[in-house]
């Protein structure tokens, strides 16, 4: 799907844009399973794993925790249904117009999550909720 030249002006005039409904629901869904499967468990087993801090600043994290089994935070993943969110042709041909160039590529992604009443903990550098989520420094969201 062709993103509408309206959001390639407020991206450069704002410093973003919301494409609402951009991918359908069973994208989506699709995308949060292999999200939950590949990167990050879901709030309910976070929960019912005791809530465990888990810090994510490599770029793995392990999951449950102890059980050695790392999960990647990172593009790319080896799910397609995640992959293909990073890769989609309507979102390349957005990049391109904003920055006026036929030759762009994607190199990184990052996928991460927060869970509601988290683990403060002593993080290395950061000091608070370092399970799943990945800070950097030029975040403006959190």
């Amino acid at each position: 799907m062709a993103v509408p030249d309206r959001h390639i002006r407020e991206l450069k005039q704002r410093g973003f844009t919301v494409l609402p409904r951009y991918f359908d629901a069973a994208t989506v869904g699709r995308a949060r399973a292999a999200f939950h499967s590949e990167v990050a468990p879901t709030h309910e087993e976070w929960d019912a794993a005791g809530r465990p801090p888990h810090t994510a600043h490599t770029g793995f994290t392990e999951w449950p925790p102890g059980s050695g089994e790392r999960r990647q935070l990172s593009f790319p993943w080896h799910s397609w249904d995640l992959n293909s969110l990073c890769l989609d042709p309507g979102l390349t041909d957005m990049c391109e117009r904003v920055i006026g160039q036929k030759d762009v590529r994607m190199y990184a992604a990052g996928a991460s999550v927060k869970y509601a009443g988290g683990f403060m903990g002593d993080g290395p550098g950061y000091g608070a909720e370092d399970h799943f989520h990945k800070d950097q420094g030029n975040n403006t969201l959190g």
